[in-house]
């Protein structure tokens, strides 16, 4: 059987993002996708992280906001 199988342990944003962006990959090109969350991972699940873990996402919106009105 091809496809992809992902353990994910960690809970930090970019690996549990960087897990779900592969499945969906997978998923889009007819492979199979098996995640398995143990551990952190299963944290990573459960809720958002604390905003000071999302201070590059913030800073993407922020330079977003000004490209759109031509300030970027």
């Amino acid at each position: 059987m091809s496809g992809l199988s992902i353990i994910l342990r960690s809970d930090k944003y970019e690996d549990a993002h960087y897990a779900l962006a592969m499945a969906s990959a997978a998923l889009a090109v007819n492979q199979t996708a098996v995640l398995f969350f143990t551990m952190g991972g299963l944290r990573a699940l459960m809720k958002p992280p604390p905003l000071q873990d999302w201070s590059r996402d913030a800073t993407n919106r922020a330079s977003d906001a000004l490209w759109a009105v031509g300030l970027g």
